[in-house]
């Protein structure tokens, strides 16, 4: 949410946003949506951060224009299917330096430091500014879901075991 507020001002307020909070349970949702709502009211963010609640995931990725991972915790997690299934629908990333997540997105696209907010700022800042760079990395979605196609990967592994 800092990332957001610095963001408008870099942009002099004429950046419009709409973070879509999807939480997995009711029980799981209810502290951090209101502390994300605090945040935003703290902020000044109101007028330009919508919160849609639980709603259909196809949904939210179909109307994004980038999806933001930004993961704080440096502590190992199985492969990021938000990563996954932001490429089928041709949408870049920005995701943090966290869990090698960097490497992941390379062709589809930029990573930041989570602590610093400033980063998350201009990475949004540049995808919305730069129609180039994001018509790139939104094709890259292509080549990195060919890459981690469950086909593709069988292959490598089960070449990877024949040579032993």
């Amino acid at each position: 949410i800092r990332g957001l507020a610095a963001a408008r001002e870099m942009t002099d307020r004429q950046l419009q946003l709409t973070i879509a909070v999807n939480s997995r349970g009711e029980s799981q949702s209810l502290a951090p949506v209101a502390e994300i709502e605090r945040l935003i009211s703290s902020l000044e963010l109101d007028d330009i951060v919508e919160l849609r609640g639980l709603c259909d995931t196809n949904e939210l990725y179909r109307a994004a224009d980038v999806v933001v991972i930004p993961r704080q915790e440096p502590t190992k997690m199985a492969f990021p299917v938000r990563i996954l299934e932001s490429v089928s629908f041709s949408t870049p990333l920005i995701v943090s330096t966290m869990c090698d997540m960097g490497q992941l997105v390379e062709d589809c696209g930029l990573v930041i430091d989570p602590a610093v907010p400033e980063d998350l700022a201009r990475a949004i800042v540049k995808l919305a500014e730069d129609p180039v760079l994001y018509e790139k990395l939104s094709r890259g979605c292509t080549t990195a879901l060919e890459r981690y196609d469950p086909a593709v990967s069988l292959a490598t592994i089960e070449s990877v075991l024949m040579e032993r």
